[in-house]
């Protein structure tokens, strides 16, 4: 006799990444200069989420917290202005990946005026 099988089924949303802002600009004199923070928020899929933020185009820069949900972005510039495209990657514990819209950073070295 077969008493009651049971078969237990876990479905969860598909995981999406996505950023704010989208934009991050920051002037000041010469040298290291530290943008403003960017977020990424991860949804769906399976908790938790392991990030990283990397590199895709333009001036590359050094990223401060390269596997937090938050980073920030450091240039060390003399008398010029430059832009960095950046992305991050979010990670299920299930092994999905989601993939942000990229940011833009800018810099624009100098002394202030």
């Amino acid at each position: 006799m077969l008493i009651g099988l049971g078969v237990v089924f876990s479905v969860s949303d598909p995981l999406d990444a996505t950023r704010a802002p989208a934009t991050l600009n920051k002037s000041g004199a010469n040298g290291n200069l530290t943008s403003g923070s960017c977020t990424c928020t991860a949804t769906g899929g399976k908790e938790p989420y392991s990030y990283l933020w990397t590199y895709v185009s333009g001036e590359n820069a050094t990223i401060n917290s390269p596997t937090a949900a938050a980073t920030n972005w450091t240039h060390n510039g003399t008398n010029e202005a430059v832009n960095g495209v950046f992305k991050c990657t979010v990670t299920d514990d299930d092994s999905n990946t989601a993939v942000t819209p990229t940011v833009r950073v800018s810099w624009v070295h100098g002394t202030p005026q």
